[in-house]
Order: structure tokens, then C-alpha cells, then sequence
């Protein structure tokens, strides 16, 4: 009688259940890597709306006069980000200053950002 000899590998099953481990790990990892891309395109956006809508009112404040109050539209193209700034302009409780809100969207779709500021009333 010849003795048993020792498996020395591992059999097929074995092999199959790790496969499918590992090409659950990579599903997982290649779906944590396209949000991280996601979050990231969508961050630029919001900044770059952040500057534009910043740079408009700035721009409002070194004209030589107070716009009036009401509502109206202009580009703010950053880069190549279409950008819409779409301005609302109101009387404040202090008759000296103007309440300005910049809303900013991509080609009009939801706002990216929307920030408000006080202008003084030129004379």
C-alpha cells in the first residue's frame, strides 16, 4: 500500500470564492473613485459660481451708481463653465443701502450658489 499523499493547492471552489471576493473589493473601490470624481467636478462648480457671483457684486459696487431695484439676468461665463448670474436687487430697512442677491446657475439649471450682499446708495 502506497501512503496518502498531502494536498499541496487549493481546489477549485477555493479559487472561485476568492475571485468573487476580489472582484467585489474592486466594484467597491471603482464606485468609491467615480463619487470622489463626482464631488470633485461638482466642487469646481460651485467655486467657480462662488467667484463669478463674488466678482459681480464687486463689479456693482465700483459702478458710479446704485442700480435701481428689481431683477435681472447676465452672463458670467468661467472658463469653459457657461455660468448664468441672475441678480435681485431690494430696498433695505436702511434707506443708505441696496440688498443684492447674485444667484448663479449652470445654463440655467438649479443655482449653484446664491450669495447676498449690502450696497451703499450712491447719491
Amino acid at each position: 500500500m502506497t501512503p496518502l499523499r498531502k494536498n499541496l493547492g487549493f481546489t477549485l471552489l477555493e479559487v472561485l470564492i476568492a475571485l468573487v471576493v476580489a472582484a467585489i473589493a474592486l466594484v467597491a473601490i471603482s464606485r468609491a473613485m467615480a463619487l470622489g470624481m463626482q464631488s470633485s467636478v461638482e466642487l469646481e462648480r460651485r467655486n467657480l459660481g462662488l467667484l463669478a457671483a463674488s466678482n459681480k457684486i464687486a463689479e456693482l459696487r465700483l459702478e458710479s451708481h446704485t442700480p435701481l431695484p428689481g431683477r435681472f439676468k447676465d452672463d458670467c461665463p468661467q472658463g469653459t463653465f457657461p455660468l448664468i448670474c441672475e441678480f435681485s436687487i431690494s430696498a433695505s430697512p436702511d434707506r443708505q443701502f441696496r440688498i443684492v442677491t447674485v444667484s448663479v446657475s449652470l445654463s440655467g439649471t438649479r443655482d449653484l450658489v446664491k450669495i447676498s450682499s449690502l450696497l451703499p446708495v450712491q447719491p
